[in-house]
């Protein structure tokens, strides 16, 4: 007679952000619908640029400020994957480690915040002056729109988001 154990539980790293939750329990699920007899759990933690609230992200400039303890997690056999936005992945990843899959995509639009005084203008007819708009998108993203307005004060805004259901 052959005994033989369960399958070991997948181990899935996660930042705390409700954001990340959301977007790791999604792979979470997608995984069970494929995987029904392997259980799958989210661990989280708290990253370098979780904790970084009062600097801009940019005056800091490590790109692994949202990753480098989701790495040391998987490095260091305390999870197996991890979900993360990849907009915030360094280009290089540490030695052992590889971009295992891209979920779809599902609005890849970014967010323009106006102040409500210019609810009913457009990007292009918006008045100049640095108090016009703030773009909630990072550093890397700035170079798409600073080019042809000129005349706005680019700010970072962190992208850490508190979603009600």
């Amino acid at each position: 007679m052959t005994v033989s154990s369960p399958p070991r539980t997948i181990r899935i790293g996660s930042r705390k952000s409700q954001l990340a939750l959301i977007q790791t329990h999604w792979v979470q699920a997608r995984f069970q619908e494929h995987f029904p007899d392997r259980a799958f759990e989210v661990h989280t933690m708290s990253t370098q640029g979780d904790k970084i609230l009062d600097v801009a992200l940019s005056k800091i400039g490590d790109k692994g400020l949202f990753t480098k303890e989701l790495e040391l997690g998987m490095l260091h056999n305390h999870t197996d994957l991890a979900v993360h936005s990849l907009k915030d992945l360094p280009t290089n990843l540490p030695e052992g480690l590889v971009l295992g899959c891209v979920t779809e995509r599902e609005d890849p639009a970014d967010a323009l915040v106006v102040h409500s005084k210019h609810q009913d203008k457009q990007l292009d007819t918006l008045p100049p002056g640095p108090s016009s708009v703030h773009l909630p998108c990072a550093a890397w993203h700035s170079c798409d729109i600073i080019i042809p307005i000129w005349n706005l004060r680019m700010s970072g805004v962190i992208s850490i988001l508190d979603w009600q259901s």
